[in-house]
């Protein structure tokens, strides 16, 4: 009699081993052949074959990995289509789900936060780096990451809030105070609506952060380059024919030549605006210890000699 039960147990466990071991065999079967459908460029059966997989054996790793990336596919950054947004929200799932079991594996996590900003899921991508930044008040890709999100979101103030702290974490990086700059650049220049005082502050702000840049990074032209282009920008905030929007066209013109002189192609060098000094940036000051920064800051002078013997 014990014999027999333990025969009708035995012979039970390897039907429950045989079972499960067809049922693993039917889901990678469904991964190959999602797979075979990948790889033709066949994005949907491959889609519905992941599934398949899934339902099956949640617990292969592979099977959410390949259904996001087919989902990735299929989805078209910039297309708010409900069936467009529903595909970007299957492969986010996908990859959460992916996540899930492997949690360390960051190159994964930075595809689906991408996604997320693709689809303008904005708030999830915040979220996740606020989340981190709370572990960690100091992370600078963080901080970074929520600049350009919020700026992508159209959030301007809060990324360039985001800008700033950045400048807080690292007071010694040049680029951080041209990211300010050239932010505040775009805004301007896309925002022509933007007049009078508001405009001038939001220029001023740039050309600060601008000019630090170059306290730091004296041959930084790309920053003397964007202050040319904010003076132009403040420019549009003064009245016409106004000596205001004059004066901040002259400094336009005096940055622009700076920055043509460190790129080795002035024809003479920058002189000083007859309105007065344009807080010139280090390069000026500093680069007289070089050959071509003391021909500057000479030329610079002389010129403005030459300017007041004419008067």
């Amino acid at each position: 009699m014990v014999k027999a039960r333990a025969l009708g147990l035995g012979v039970a466990l390897l039907a429950v081993v045989a079972g499960a071991g067809c049922q693993d065999l039917r889901a990678r079967q469904f991964l190959k052949t999602g797979n075979d459908h990948y790889r033709k460029g066949e994005y949907q059966p491959a889609v519905d074959a992941y599934r398949q997989a899934e339902a099956i054996r949640p617990d292969i790793v592979q099977v959410h990995l390949h259904q996001a990336y087919a989902d990735l596919s299929l989805f078209i950054p910039g297309d708010a289509a409900p069936a467009n947004q529903q595909v970007a929200k299957d492969a986010i799932d996908a990859f959460n789900r992916y996540l899930k079991l492997r949690p360390n594996d960051e190159k994964i996590r930075q595809i689906m936060i991408q996604t997320l900003i693709d689809s303008g899921r904005y708030d999830d991508a915040l979220n996740f780096f606020k989340a981190k930044l709370e572990q960690n008040p100091k992370d600078l890709e963080a901080i970074k990451a929520l600049g350009v999100i919020s700026s992508k979101a159209g959030r301007f103030e809060d990324g360039l809030g985001w800008y700033e702290r950045r400048t807080q974490v690292t007071p010694n990086d040049p680029e951080a105070f041209y990211a300010i700059g050239t932010l505040c650049w775009e805004r301007l220049y896309q925002r022509s609506d933007k007049a009078g005082e508001e405009r001038v502050k939001l220029a001023d702000r740039g050309i600060l952060a601008l000019k630090h840049a170059v306290e730091l990074k004296p041959k930084y032209v790309e920053a003397v380059t964007y202050i040319n282009l904010l003076y132009r920008e403040r420019a549009l905030g003064q009245p016409e024919e106004s000596e205001e929007r004059a004066k901040d066209l002259e400094q336009a013109r005096y940055f622009h030549q700076m920055a043509l002189g460190l790129r080795g192609l002035a024809t003479q060098p920058a002189s000083q605006p007859a309105s007065g000094p344009a807080s010139a940036p280090a390069a000026d000051k500093k680069g007289a210890k070089g050959a071509k920064g003391a021909k500057a800051v000479k030329g610079a002078r002389a010129a403005e000699k030459a300017g007041k013997k004419g008067k």
